[in-house]
Formats: C-alpha cells, sequence, structure tokens
C-alpha cells in the first residue's frame, strides 16, 4: 500500500520458463508426488516484475530496473514522506541493490550498491531500510566491513555517519525517535545473547540498557514514551514489563502461564 492509500504496489511472477520437477515425501510413499517449479542452477528462474496501480484501477506503472541483472526482488518499502523504495539482488546474491522509484513513472534511482565475493546477507528486518519520519534519512545495516553495522544515510543514499562499530552487532531496530534523536537497537557481540542498546543518530557510542544474560526485545508505544520488555535470560528466568523511555520500571506484566485464568473442565466423550 502507498501511504495515503490511494495506490498499490503489486509483483506479478511469471514461472512459465521454470523447470518443473515432482518430488515425493519418502514419509508418506503413499500419496502421489507434488510439482514444484524447481529453478535449478543454469536453468530458467521465475522473472518478476513490480507494478503501481490506482485503488480504483486503470493502467499499471511498471517499475523499471536492470531485471536480467537483478532478477530477485529482496524488498519493497513504502512509507510515509519517503519515497518507494525497492531492494534487488543478482542472482548469484553477490551484489544488491537498493533503489528508489518514481511512482508516477516508474522510473528507479540507485540509492547504494553493496557487494561480497562470497555472499551478501539480507537484513531479516523487512522494514530495511528504516526510513525516518522526516523521509530525508534512513537506517541502513551493512555487513561491508566484516561485522553488522547500523548506517545512518541520507535521502540520496550519501552516508551521513556510522552509528555503531564493527563488533556491536546491534542491528535490530525496535524504535525510531527522531524527536530525541535515538533509536533503540537490538544485539550486541555475544552470539548468545541479545541486548538493547540506546543508539544516538548523531554518533557516539551505543549505550547498552538491559541487564541479565539473555535475549531482550522491546515493543514502543507510538510517541516512544514507553516500551513492553521482554526478556528470556540464560538462567531460565523469563518476564515481561513495561518500562518509560529512560528505562525505568513501570510495571510488570504477570504471565497467564503461571495463573490460568480459568481452570477448563475436561469431560469424557464415549
Amino acid at each position: 500500500w502507498s501511504p495515503d492509500s490511494t495506490r498499490l504496489v503489486y509483483q506479478e511472477t511469471d514461472v512459465s520458463g521454470v523447470e518443473q520437477h515432482y518430488i515425493a515425501n519418502p514419509l508418506a510413499p503413499s500419496e502421489p508426488p507434488e510439482l514444484y517449479y524447481y529453478p535449478r542452477a543454469g536453468t530458467p528462474n521465475a522473472r518478476v516484475r513490480l507494478g503501481i496501480i490506482s485503488i480504483t484501477g486503470g493502467p499499471t506503472t511498471w517499475i523499471d530496473w536492470d531485471r536480467e541483472k537483478y532478477p530477485y526482488l529482496a524488498r519493497v518499502v513504502w512509507e510515509k514522506s519517503a519515497p518507494l523504495t525497492i531492494l534487488v539482488q543478482t542472482r548469484d546474491q553477490r551484489e544488491e541493490k537498493l533503489l528508489t522509484v518514481d511512482a508516477t513513472t516508474g522510473a528507479s534511482t540507485e540509492l547504494l550498491t553493496e557487494t561480497d565475493p562470497a555472499w551478501v546477507n539480507l537484513d531479516p528486518d523487512d522494514r530495511m531500510p528504516r526510513w525516518l519520519p522526516d523521509g530525508q534519512r534512513f537506517l541502513w545495516t551493512t555487513e561491508r566491513r566484516g561485522g553488522w553495522q547500523l548506517e545512518l544515510r541520507g535521502r540520496d543514499g550519501r552516508l551521513i555517519r556510522e552509528l555503531t562499530p564493527v563488533g556491536c552487532e546491534c542491528t535490530t531496530v525496535f524504535d525510531v525517535d527522531e524527536g530525541q534523536g535515538v533509536a533503540m537497537t537490538g544485539g550486541g557481540p555475544d552470539p548468545r545473547e541479545s541486548h538493547l542498546y540506546r543508539v544516538s543518530l548523531d554518533g557516539g557510542t551505543p549505550v547498552r540498557v538491559s541487564d541479565g544474560a539473555g535475549y531482550h526485545a522491546a515493543t514502543f508505544a507510538r510517541d516512544h514514551a514507553a516500551y513492553v520488555h521482554r526478556f528470556e535470560l540464560n538462567d531460565g528466568r523469563q518476564g515481561t514489563q513495561v518500562r518509560s523511555r529512560g528505562g525505568q520500571l513501570l510495571a510488570e506484566i504477570p504471565s497467564i502461564a503461571e495463573k490460568p485464568p480459568v481452570t477448563p473442565s475436561v469431560v469424557p466423550v464415549t
């Protein structure tokens, strides 16, 4: 959907040139094999294109990019005040290109390109790039220097500054408060843990705001004034809390699993 809900971006996928294979389920030999479209290496892949259409109908505006070189469509992001943005990849996934799209003409403009001689990992966050509310800047994650980093970039794709150093691995963005100039991220250098970090959009060292070895996550209020903090610690403790923007504990949310609201009455069926 477009931010004003007047248009849709839709994907058309053509698999007519893709090989078909019948694959059996070894756990269910009595079932017939299922038909799959399977693009083996060296054989044609599905052909994908994107179109923009009004919710009232009418002609489609097709988005233009080099689909021969970048056949993989990895992400589509269209946020308020920001341009329609797509991320495309080469088939060997050693190069990806971030593009903005003119929603009127379908023309695309390059923001940045990421390459790696072995493999370019996609950030699992489907909102990345994360545009700031002003629509003039966006957050971007990269492994360009050997480890995940969070960057702040301008509307034209230029690098404004690195927000996290190599080794911090603080790339899961839970919230961006442009008014306060901070982002709340998750991650950390220890792969056995994931902590909450406050990252300044002006640069500086990220500040860890969660305690206890384990996994921490947050869901923020729309006004950024408070957040729900969920944690599962390595020692078995877990819980859900409400905290203020500054981290002050406001409330503990009891687990329903600990105290069921009702006791079921089970009646045998004969």
